[in-house]
């Protein structure tokens, strides 16, 4: 590990080197969309606590990601995108993610947790075990077992039909005023999203080419075929 990069704290799975958190996701999509070099560090879910607890005093619980730059460390993926775009300007041929203003991003942010994260949350928790590494499986069964009862039964009933009206917006959205989020470039709400769903895909691989063709006119589709090519963990 180089001591003039970056270090990216990532979540763990059983896969070795594979991004899935959406909240990491979010940061590794800024940091390489700004090329900025970095390395990553790879954490269990029971390993967090004890590798970057330091860093969030009294919060319970302490979350990922996390990066440390120098001597400063930033948790929460939206105060790391604000510190990346603070520290690492702009420039004509990489231009700022925050677009067009940071309240609008913020607002998407956390429309999509709303929205089409909350339309298929009890499909999704219960399908995460499968993917995870094996004490971070068991970390995570236990813990959010105790928090909302047996993920088996949650399961029940639950249909990937479901994130439908979820992401018809995002349709709409696309349909008028596309092919990005935002307009005629990227910013960080298109991170934001494919984020999700690379969260979705690792929780039922192909999951996301049925969403996206829920709707017949393909702007949706047509987003998702020129963002998911960025997703790649370097």
């Amino acid at each position: 590990m180089s001591a003039s990069k970056l270090v990216f704290y990532d979540l763990l799975c059983g896969t070795p080197n594979t991004c899935w958190s959406p909240s990491c996701w979010r940061t590794r999509l800024v940091l390489q969309h700004k090329r900025i070099p970095f390395d990553t560090v790879w954490v269990s879910y029971p390993d967090i606590a004890s590798t970057v607890g330091h860093t969030q005093p009294g919060r319970d619980p302490v979350t990922l990601p996390v990066i440390k730059n120098g001597d400063t460390w930033v948790y929460d993926s939206w105060e790391i995108f604000l510190y990346l775009e603070q520290h690492f300007p702009s420039t004509e041929e990489i231009p700022s993610l925050i677009y067009p203003n940071v309240e609008a991003v913020y607002f998407f942010e956390n429309w999509t947790h709303a929205g089409p994260v909350e339309s298929l949350i009890l499909w999704i928790l219960p399908r995460m075990p499968a993917f995870l590494d094996e004490s971070g499986r068991e970390f995570f069964v236990r813990t959010r077992e105790d928090q909302f009862g047996s993920l088996e039964e949650m399961a029940e009933g639950q249909q990937l039909e479901q994130a439908e009206g979820g992401f018809e917006p995002i349709e709409f959205l696309l349909k008028r005023y596309g092919p990005y989020i935002a307009g005629e470039r990227v910013s960080y709400q298109d991170f934001v999203l494919l984020a999700t769903l690379q969260w979705f895909d690792m929780c039922e691989p192909g999951c996301v080419r049925k969403i996206v063709n829920f709707f017949p006119t393909g702007h949706f589709a047509r987003w998702y075929g020129m963002l998911h090519p960025l997703a790649v963990t370097q």
